[in-house]
């Protein structure tokens, strides 16, 4: 007969129910960087996620760096077909409430074969309260959704545009795979910006032009 979550057959230990992080030590928040952070610094942003359980600040006026994902890992995992997602130091963020409702999506391959709610980085972490993604958790940086922080109609702007505090500008990534053509001007990369084929906008290739390193690129800003 099937089991629920947390029950237990003869012999066995108990399952872990991935709905609620206290249920196993490995989906509870770690107690560092950047879900307990005892910064000082000024509070230039502030963010939440949808039913606003789980608040944080954020301590700087820019990201490092800001990237539109079009592979199709984000595409089902967000249920949207491009991601938006800005790069910051751990240092740079601080939960100030509701972390302990936060679990923790471990994920290794592009189909979902490998997947479990635990706190192996990088992962992703997910508000149990009402299910919005919160971030992605590399293993030097962040990787933000902005949809989540409170910003103006300029400073927004300014994020989709202007290049982040890394020097980095916004840019496409894993444009092969988009979901519809967008023209805004920025550069788009056929994968991971800095070591991939720059792409036009409608999907062809600038003849044999190959990506330029700029600063530290995606792989080596999250994954790292």
């Amino acid at each position: 007969m099937p089991v629920n979550p947390g029950s237990t057959h003869e012999h066995d230990t108990p399952i872990p129910d991935p709905t609620n992080p206290s249920s196993n030590p490995s989906h509870s928040p770690p107690h560092r960087i950047p879900y307990r952070n005892p910064t000082t610094e000024k509070i230039y942003h502030h963010g939440r996620c949808f039913c606003g359980k789980v608040t944080f600040t954020v301590h700087r006026p820019m990201p490092v760096g800001s990237k539109y994902c079009h592979c199709k890992t984000c595409q089902r995992l967000h249920g949207a077909v491009v991601q938006w997602a800005t790069i910051f130091h751990k240092s740079s963020i601080s939960f100030t409430a509701g972390h302990t409702n936060l679990r923790f999506l471990y994920h290794n391959g592009d189909d979902g074969t490998i997947c479990d709610w635990s706190y192996k980085l990088p992962c992703k972490a997910i508000a149990s309260c009402c299910g919005a993604p919160i971030m992605d958790e590399g293993r030097t940086m962040l990787m933000m959704f902005p949809a989540l922080i409170d910003l103006s109609d300029e400073e927004r702007l300014a994020w989709r545009t202007q290049p982040g505090e890394g020097g980095q500008l916004p840019c496409h990534i894993f444009y092969k795979d988009r979901s519809l053509d967008v023209n805004d001007g920025l550069k788009k990369y056929e994968g991971l910006d800095g070591s991939s084929r720059v792409m036009d906008e409608g999907g062809g290739y600038r003849g044999d032009e190959e990506g330029e390193f700029e600063g530290e690129g995606s792989s080596g800003a999250y994954g790292n």
